[in-house]
């Protein structure tokens, strides 16, 4: 039916447009403790003990952890949207001490969840349209020992951290979301 289509184009339009309107740089940062386990542990669980925002994945705290947090045994969510200027297949890397898993658009590109003092796997090639962003998030956990993580990716030009002009969260909030569909 014509007219439900309207109105649904009319809804994600509206929709679209509070995200843009909200959009800053940089990525949302959520930590969790998560002690217990020996190893790998289930994905993003334990208690909140930091919110922020970080202008690109690039972080190395020693032998410590985020502000709040455990020296060991936390996980580490970033989230927001990353978009490249060119048009190609994009390779990712995330090397880290200990686990990493990254989605793009919901799919998991990156399954490093296990235990390991550095490196990591490079993705498959993933499709970019110019300046179109993609949903991001990437899960890192640490253990024991050392803690980093970075996000690298290869534009078919070697591999550069990726940098912090591509990252992109939104502010708006589920009522306002839910205001401008409604």
């Amino acid at each position: 039916d014509t007219q439900n289509v309207t109105t649904a184009t009319a809804d994600k339009a509206a929709a679209d447009a509070v995200v843009a309107s909200n959009t800053q740089s940089g990525l949302n940062m959520t930590v969790k403790n998560d002690i217990g386990y020996n190893n790998a542990p289930p994905v993003f669980i334990g208690n909140t003990t930091l919110t922020t925002t970080v202008s690109q994945i690039n972080q190395n705290w020693g032998s410590g952890g985020p502000a709040n947090t455990y020296a060991d045994d936390f996980q580490v969510k970033f989230d927001g949207q990353i978009t490249s200027t060119t048009t190609g297949n994009i390779q990712f890397y995330a090397p880290a001490d200990d686990g990493v898993k990254l989605y793009l658009d919901n799919n998991l590109v990156i399954n490093d969840w296990y235990d390991k003092g550095g490196g990591g796997s490079v993705s498959n090639p993933v499709a970019f349209t110019a300046n179109t962003p993609k949903a991001i998030t990437l899960y890192f956990y640490e253990n024991g020992g050392g803690a980093n993580v970075q996000l690298q990716w290869n534009k078919g030009n070697g591999w550069q951290v990726v940098p912090s002009t591509a990252f992109s969260r939104s502010s708006a909030t589920q009522a306002q979301l839910d205001a401008a569909s409604a």
